[in-house]
């Protein structure tokens, strides 16, 4: 049996976990929880996944503020990618710490989150000229 696996309210497994909504199959106007089976991802890999997410955005972005812009507003469009990653890295910081992490858990990684693709936005830009 899958740690990530939930069985239906009947079951022996049914408390084994911290408690959200089950999936609620409804066949023919008949509401059924007897054979429900809920899959819950490892919350570890979702955090990985969701950081992984967010470090391509930024990465994305950064290259997309170099190439897009005609070479006069490369260096403006470089400063707005920074701001704006900067304000979308604080808020992304606010969602973990309402979660319950600490400050002290999710600075770290939110340094990288933003400082990873605001360096390369930087680098590039001099390696481009502007």
């Amino acid at each position: 049996m899958h740690s990530n696996r939930v069985e239906a309210p009947d079951s022996p497994l049914a408390g084994a976990w911290p408690s959200r909504p089950m999936a609620v199959y409804t066949v023919a106007g008949c509401r059924s929880m007897a054979r429900a089976t809920v899959f819950r991802p490892d919350p570890a890999q979702e955090t990985r996944m969701r950081t992984l997410l967010f470090l391509s955005v930024g990465l994305i972005l950064a290259i997309v503020s170099i190439q897009l812009p005609p070479k006069n507003y490369r260096r403006w469009s470089v400063v707005a990618f920074t701001l704006v990653w900067l304000s979308v890295s604080v808020w992304n910081l606010l969602i973990g710490l309402s979660h319950g992490y600490t400050l002290a858990q999710e600075l770290p990684i939110h340094l990288l989150l933003f400082g990873i693709p605001a360096g390369l936005a930087w680098v590039l830009l001099r390696g481009h000229g502007s």
